[in-house]
Parts: structure tokens; C-alpha cells; sequence
């Protein structure tokens, strides 16, 4: 009896001991859980965010196969990282911002056929004064073969100075280069 009396008081100090939950982080995770979805070329793509505010939060981009929902492409990114998520700071202006973010109802580059030309002798493409990065390995004659394809294109604002390409051919879908953009 007195070994179980000596075991219960141990139970209890310890746990008067031990660090009480942490109310600021209680729920880690949840402060900033946002999504928005689009289809797009047979393909659901979902963006949702996940943080314990908007400014920590990790950005999961999904593109699904919309007659099977085999997952086509995921990217996960910080939303801090992302221009036009980076200043939100509530889930329901995140909730908007990701709408806007992958919205294609009246994209830059609609086709693979609007990219900006790769003059003869430029080092990459250029669009102004802005250089459009084609993916490592693309060369001229790969990037103007894509071009006079006119490939859907699914671009959006992947970092705080560049839009990413994502090409759709033959079901397959290819980041093929960067935009870059000022800052």
C-alpha cells in the first residue's frame, strides 16, 4: 500500500513539474489553414495553406487528375516566400489571396506560343527587360520546338521576384522555365 501511495505522489509532483501546454501554440496548425480550388485542363489544382499564422504558414500546391485524382504535381513553399501571400496575415485573406494565386481565367502566358522569343544572341529569352529562365538542360531548339507547340501553360507567382511555368504535353506536366519579374 504504501509503494502504491509513493508511486501516485511521484505521478502527481512529476506532473505538477512539467511545462504546462504553451496557449499561444495550442493549436499549431491551424491559425492560418486556408484553400482554394480551380480546374484547369482536366486537372483539379487545389492551394491551401497550413500554419500556425499566415506568416509561417507552408503553401501545398496540388495538381490532381480530375477523372482519377492521381496526383499530377505537388510543390509545398513558404508563404512568406510567395509575393502574393507573403503580407496576408488572417485565413480569410489568405483564403482569397490563394483564389487569386491560382486563378487562369486571364493568364499572362496562355500557351507555350506566348513565351518571349530566345533572340540569337541572347544568353535566355527575354520579355523587356526581364529574362525568362527556361528549366536546367532546355535548349534554344528545345524551347522553340515547345514554343510552335502552344502547350497550355499554368504559370503563377512561385517566389518574390518570378512567375513558374508549368507546360502541359502529352499529359504531362513540366515546369519549363521562370519569369522573372522586379521585386
Amino acid at each position: 500500500m504504501k509503494a502504491l501511495l509513493l508511486a501516485a505522489m511521484a505521478v502527481i509532483s512529476i506532473s505538477a513539474c512539467a511545462p504546462q501546454g504553451d496557449d499561444e501554440h495550442a493549436d499549431l496548425g491551424q491559425a492560418c489553414t486556408a484553400a482554394a480550388t480551380t480546374s484547369w485542363q482536366g486537372l483539379e489544382i487545389e492551394a491551401s495553406t497550413r500554419g500556425p499564422d499566415c506568416a509561417r504558414a507552408a503553401v501545398t500546391l496540388v495538381f490532381r487528375a480530375a477523372n482519377s485524382g492521381e496526383i499530377a504535381r505537388m510543390e509545398t513553399h513558404r508563404a512568406m516566400d510567395v509575393a502574393p501571400l507573403a503580407a496576408i496575415n488572417d485565413a480569410a485573406g489568405m483564403q482569397a489571396a490563394l483564389s487569386a494565386w491560382i486563378d487562369q481565367t486571364n493568364p499572362e502566358f496562355a500557351t507555350s506560343a506566348n513565351l518571349p522569343d530566345w533572340q540569337s544572341n541572347a544568353e535566355t529569352p527575354m520579355r523587356g527587360d526581364f529574362a525568362f529562365v527556361p528549366s536546367e538542360g532546355t535548349s534554344r531548339e528545345a524551347y522553340d520546338v515547345l514554343r510552335a507547340r502552344s502547350a497550355p501553360l499554368f504559370c503563377y507567382v512561385r517566389g518574390l521576384e518570378s512567375i513558374n511555368c508549368l507546360a502541359l504535353v502529352d499529359g504531362e506536366l513540366d515546369s519549363i522555365g521562370v519569369q522573372t519579374f522586379p521585386g
